[in-house]
């Protein structure tokens, strides 16, 4: 169980730091929202969207949503 929630508070904080990165506009933060989600589906894609995005991360919290693909959800 416990992987369970750290898996889960580390998609929470990808989430918020999308949420919170002041310098990506609404209409591109909806766009990553919608591929995160789909990066959650079996068979979805890759967090490249993701990598791209953050690529050059300016704070800590963003270099988890360019390494999203790092948190496995499986064990």
């Amino acid at each position: 169980m416990a992987h369970h929630l750290r898996v889960a508070y580390l998609l929470c904080r990808i989430a918020d730091t999308i949420e919170d990165t002041a310098d990506i506009p609404p209409n591109e933060k909806s766009l990553l929202f919608e591929h995160f989600s789909r990066c959650l589906e079996p068979g979805g894609p890759d967090a490249e969207e993701l990598r791209a995005r953050f690529a050059d991360p300016a704070k800590d919290e963003q270099v988890l949503a360019r390494d999203a693909d790092m948190v496995q959800i499986g064990r």
